[in-house]
């Protein structure tokens, strides 16, 4: 089993010493000041320039969360709590903003934030662990914020938003 699919089960840390269930107790301060669990909660093929250490997807991994529910919702879960950060929701397969957008949109709607970064990984990590449609749906909320805040979203992250949900 890989170190990805152990990590996501509850049997091994991440490489600070935390369990998932520790990282989704997490507040919204500590998931803006730490800056090493995105890249467990939402792997990827390219090894991370900034966590070096993080594993990262291959073939085998992807098909063990293609294929086996209980990753599949503890992905969710992770996901939720992410949504939850950036003032936004789910419902199945639905994103849209949450009652708490207004209060939460300014730690990262603002040009350059390390946290559109984190969308990017985010959209990349469940497309490729076959979550589509979601990846679809967030894409499509995102657009729409950024047309409605002008200028806080650069045309750059929204490059990079659109290739991690294949538009375009």
């Amino acid at each position: 089993m890989s170190e990805i699919e152990e990590f996501y089960r509850g049997m091994t840390p991440d490489g600070s010493g935390r369990l998932i269930e520790e990282v989704w107790q997490m507040s919204h301060a500590e998931l803006e000041r730490t800056h090493d669990y995105i890249q467990w909660l939402f792997p990827t093929w390219v090894r991370s320039k900034f966590v070096p250490d993080a594993p990262v997807l291959d073939l085998e991994i992807r098909e063990a969360f293609l294929n086996d529910e209980e990753l599949r919702s503890r992905l969710l879960l992770s996901l939720d709590l992410m949504l939850k950060f950036f003032g936004l929701e789910r419902r199945d397969e639905v994103i849209r903003r949450s009652p708490e957008f207004d209060d939460l949109r300014d730690h990262w709607l603002t040009v350059g934030n390390h946290n559109q970064l984190r969308l990017t990984r985010i959209m990349l990590s469940l497309w490729t662990l076959g979550f589509e449609p979601v990846v679809q749906s967030l894409h499509q909320c995102l657009r729409v914020i950024a047309l409605e805040y002008r200028n806080r979203v650069a045309e750059e992250t929204l490059a990079h938003w659109d290739d991690a949900a294949r538009v375009g």
